[in-house]
This record gives structure tokens, C-alpha cells and sequence, in this order.
């Protein structure tokens, strides 16, 4: 949400809307991003790109937790705290970011 919002405050609403799933989808590729880093290590180029990558988008897969219930594992509270204090870090980076983008908006 604190991801839409940002967007929202300059661009169209449609924009938004891809923005926001262009940045869902590239904050569930992070180990993918890695993997294929990692292959190809020997392009100082595409190492470069994934560490600006890295540290400029959210990583969304430290929220998935799908395959715990299968295998009837619950989630290690460590783990638990890290993610939330994760996410609670974005939001706040995200809602200062907003703030200040409608800030110098003039909305009359």
C-alpha cells in the first residue's frame, strides 16, 4: 500500500497501477536476480545492476511463506520479527517519500 501511495501522489492512475505491479513482480525475482548473477559473475555490468536492483526495490520474498503449511511448519518467530521490522522500515521510507512528494504538490 505505502508503494501505491508514492506512486499515486505524481502519476496517472493507470501508470500507477503498472508501477506497482512492475515493482511486485521485481521484488519476487530478488533470487532469481541472485541465481542468475551469480552464473554470470564474470560482467562487472550485470553485477552492478543487480546490487542498485537489490538495494533500490523491497524484497517481497521475505513475506512468502507459502510452502510452511504444507510441510506443517510454523514460522520461526526470528524470522517473524525480521520481516515485520523489514517491513515496517519501508513503510515509514515509503510514507516520508509520499509526504514529501505532496508536499511541494499544489493541489489549488
Amino acid at each position: 500500500l505505502a508503494i501505491t501511495f508514492v506512486f499515486a501522489s505524481f502519476a496517472k492512475p493507470m501508470m500507477t497501477v503498472v508501477m506497482v505491479i512492475g515493482v511486485f513482480l521485481i521484488g519476487h525475482w530478488m533470487k532469481s536476480l541472485e541465481f542468475l548473477t551469480q552464473k554470470n559473475s564474470e560482467t562487472d555490468i550485470l553485477r552492478l545492476i543487480s546490487q542498485v536492483i537489490k538495494w533500490t526495490f523491497p524484497n517481497m520474498e521475505k513475506f512468502n511463506w507459502r510452502s510452511l503449511p504444507v510441510y506443517q511448519e510454523s514460522i520461526p518467530q526470528v524470522e517473524l520479527f525480521y520481516t515485520s521490522l523489514y517491513a515496517f522500515l519501508w513503510v515509514i521510507l515509503l510514507m516520508t517519500v509520499t509526504s514529501l512528494i505532496l508536499r511541494r504538490k499544489d493541489f489549488a
